[in-house]
Formats: structure tokens, C-alpha cells, sequence
């Protein structure tokens, strides 16, 4: 159900959001790639290729919001 899917999904990332201090590069990486990643970008300022891609694209198209709305 897309619905449910959604309602959970929102949840879970105010959830991430809370617990990173509303850090969005930070709570976007755990949505995607868990804490392992957050940790990682944490020690090291890497992420897998595929956090990295998710994490620029949704603030990509964050930024697309803001400049509309």
C-alpha cells in the first residue's frame, strides 16, 4: 500500500531528523544507507556511491522546492 508506505517512511526520517539535530545531510544518509553509512561519513566524510547519490539528488531537488515554493 503506497499509502502506508509513505506514512511510515515520513515518520522514520522525523524520526532520523530528531536524532540528528535536524542535520539533513546526516538524517538523509540513514534513511538510504543506515547508520554503518552515518558512521561512516562521520570518521571518514565517505559514503557508498549509492548513499552519495541519493543524499545529492533529494537535496537537489529539496533546493528545486525551496526556490518554488
Amino acid at each position: 500500500d503506497g499509502y502506508l508506505n509513505v506514512q511510515y517512511g515520513t515518520c522514520y526520517l522525523l524520526r532520523i531528523l530528531l536524532q540528528t539535530r535536524w542535520n539533513i545531510t546526516e538524517a538523509l544518509t540513514v534513511y538510504n544507507g543506515g547508520y554503518r553509512q552515518l558512521t561512516r561519513l562521520r570518521k571518514r566524510a565517505i559514503l557508498s556511491p549509492e548513499t552519495a547519490n541519493y543524499v545529492t539528488r533529494v537535496r537537489q531537488l529539496l533546493d528545486q522546492c525551496r526556490s518554488t515554493y
